[in-house]
């Protein structure tokens, strides 16, 4: 059978194997010839496609979740996030908002769509943005690994970010 041999931009695939696959995520490992025409080996993640959610109240304070990430073996501050267990980015970004801090919004916005560590992944993450938010007080804080949720003006939260408070 001869490869599958096709070209993305200066890269051209010779083959192409998936090496690892779980519910989350998998791995494609690629013979490949690079722009400067070497060959090589390319390992590609792919899974799931995500949403973000920057939530901001009425009075411009940000929703962010904190909690223990094993990969980094840190805590860490981020807005919610999660993976679309659906075809539609807003009801996955209603449902990740509500299960992580248990608010709910009235109003949103897609703000645009990124592809982060794209170095190496090829996942998709939607962003959003949700104002007119109520807290419901019903989450599911402890099976999503939240340890706490905290509202925080926005200037503040930018802030933390120059400051490496967010990461």
């Amino acid at each position: 059978m001869a490869p599958d041999k096709h070209q993305i931009g200066q890269w051209q695939t010779l083959t192409s194997k998936i090496t690892h696959k779980n519910p989350y995520y998998w791995v494609n490992e690629d013979s490949v010839i690079r722009p400067d025409g070497t060959t090589g080996t390319y390992y590609v993640v792919s899974g799931r496609e995500a949403i973000a959610v920057a939530a901001l109240d009425s009075n411009h304070h940000v929703v962010l979740i904190e909690l223990f990430r094993y990969t980094t073996g840190a805590m860490s501050i981020e807005v919610p996030m999660g993976a679309l267990d659906e075809n539609e980015p807003l009801v996955a970004a209603k449902r990740e908002l509500q299960e992580e801090t248990g608010f709910v919004a009235h109003q949103w916005k897609k703000l645009g769509v990124l592809h982060p560590d794209n170095g190496i992944r090829n996942s998709t993450t939607h962003i959003f943005l949700a104002t007119e938010l109520i807290q419901t007080g019903s989450n599911d804080h402890v099976a999503e690994g939240t340890a706490r949720t905290m509202k925080v003006p926005l200037m503040d939260a930018i802030r933390m970010v120059y400051s490496g408070e967010i990461q």
